[in-house]
């Protein structure tokens, strides 16, 4: 087993240690903050056009309609707390956003792994052309099994609005059901400087299937009455 070094002995790892240390916190500090890439102030307001691979589509507002010290509650029930220069958390307490930003970096909230896949990169949208761009993708898994009838695994994958209506239970229990298999889920979500939010992109399997793409939301349009 190893033991921890003496104090002593960590003193003298010398000015040199110690000067590294400072740099790096340094480099930290001057870094871009995700404000940056996600402006949040009172009225800004973000349009969306969903697609669904059968070819339907929708369009989606969201506005910033309420500030509370630090959280910011949107018009579509999204909450987002600013909880330092570096993070973002949603209204799950999921961290959807740190810095710095550096491709590859990873981390973790419960059940759904995050990791930075792309920074820098071009991506072209109907509100226009970002270069200044990081995308991040959620992993999430769904461990325990559920049991649905056709329509109702069919409905998990639209919008609740485009959902058809419920039949009443006496219907319903004479549906067959499967047990469905675990499913995977992969969100990327990309981040344009000085915008916020320009895609957001689901892909979800059964267990043992490849991903497919589920929707696509893109930027369509962006106010922000305070610039």
């Amino acid at each position: 087993m190893k033991h921890p070094a003496p104090f002593p002995a960590a003193i003298r790892l010398g000015a040199a240690a110690l000067f590294a240390v400072l740099i790096a916190v340094s480099a930290a500090g001057c870094g871009p903050k995700v404000e940056e890439y996600y402006p949040l102030e009172l009225g800004n307001l973000w349009e969306y056009k969903t697609t669904y691979p059968d070819g339907r589509s929708r369009t989606d507002l969201e506005q910033i309609i309420r500030r509370q010290e630090r959280s910011y509650y949107f018009s579509n029930g999204e909450v987002i707390i600013k909880l330092s220069r570096n993070t973002l958390i949603n209204r799950n307490g999921l961290q959807i956003l740190k810095a710095p930003f550096e491709k590859g970096r990873e981390w973790e909230d419960e059940t759904v792994s995050f990791r930075i896949t792309s920074v820098g990169e071009t991506v072209e949208v109907p509100a226009g052309t970002f270069t200044d761009t990081v995308t991040v993708e959620w992993t999430m898994q769904r461990r325990a099994p559920v049991t649905l009838t056709a329509d109702e695994y069919a409905d998990s994958l639209v919008p609740a609005d485009e959902r058809r209506p419920k039949p009443p239970p006496e219907v319903l229990k004479d549906k067959p059901k499967r047990e469905m298999p675990l499913r995977d889920f992969k969100t990327y979500m990309t981040f344009a400087k000085g915008i916020g939010p320009i895609r957001y992109r689901l892909e979800a399997a059964e267990e043992g299937e490849p991903l497919r793409e589920i929707l696509v939301s893109d930027l369509v349009e962006y106010k922000f009455p305070n610039r």
